[in-house]
């Protein structure tokens, strides 16, 4: 007895290659909190930010990161992943973070379709999982160099 499976064809996508104008991506030394539930991709985010300059400070869901903001700041920008566990997610978190630091840049990343939804409906800046150093690199610096030009 032969078994098969099958499965739908996927469209190919493409995925562009990292452009390297000049080699050099713009960091910067503010403090920011990368707000990650899961610990790999929280590693990753941190040790990029740590290699471009930035001062970081870690949190493992919303509750906590609103507590660090709290106690340990300020912060310069707030790096945050959209679906995390607990009752409340990236995005009330965001929401929360406005109305009680309404200068803070938030930057939040998901790896699911309604990242378009994001930007759209909100001032909160999007970047799409999976990223790459460089995509992090300018999503960061263009929040935070936005967010002192609307001082």
């Amino acid at each position: 007895m032969n078994s098969r499976l099958y499965f739908p064809r996927l469209a190919f996508t493409e995925i562009p290659a990292e452009t390297f104008s000049n080699g050099v991506l713009d960091g910067g030394s503010e403090c920011v909190l990368v707000v990650e539930d899961d610990p790999i991709v929280r590693e990753f985010a941190a040790a990029t930010l740590i290699s471009l300059g930035y001062s970081v400070t870690c949190a493992a869901d919303a509750t906590e990161a609103l507590q660090i903001l709290k106690t340990d700041g300020p912060f310069d920008l707030v790096f945050s992943d959209v679906v995390m566990p607990g009752p409340i997610d990236g995005r009330a978190m965001a929401s929360k973070i406005v109305v009680q630091y309404p200068n803070l840049p938030v930057v939040l990343t998901t790896g699911y379709a309604d990242i378009e939804c994001i930007g759209a409906a909100s001032r909160f800046q999007p970047l799409s999982k999976p990223y790459t150093r460089r995509q992090l690199a300018e999503a960061l610096r263009r929040a935070i160099d936005t967010s002192r030009d609307d001082q």
